[in-house]
């Protein structure tokens, strides 16, 4: 098992209900501060990184709810096949950029 302090993002498909949240073990910190200050530094670079990326993923119009930091448990021996997302359990949410259109 792999636990990580990271950035999650939570998007909204426009014109529905429907949620899809997004996390990124690409970029990890040691502790919750450790992430905050990250996005503080760089939050304009990385809200337009999350949304691009976002675009792409799912090639439809999204809204971007929320993204802040959370600790995630993932399992990392266990094989994902490349076009699914690795399920994780994500718990201690800090919220740090609320609401945006792409």
């Amino acid at each position: 098992m792999k636990f990580a302090i990271l950035f999650y993002a939570v998007f909204t498909i426009v014109g529905s209900v429907d949620e899809k949240e997004m996390i990124s073990w690409g970029l990890t910190f040691k502790n919750h501060e450790e992430c905050i200050q990250f996005y503080n530094a760089n939050s304009k670079k990385l809200l337009a990184g999350v949304k691009d990326h976002a675009k792409k993923q799912y090639e439809m119009d999204l809204h971007l709810t929320e993204l802040g930091c959370a600790q995630a448990i993932s399992n990392f021996d266990e094989v994902i096949p490349e076009d699914e997302d690795r399920p994780a359990q994500v718990s201690l949410k800090i919220p740090l950029y609320t609401g945006s259109s792409i």
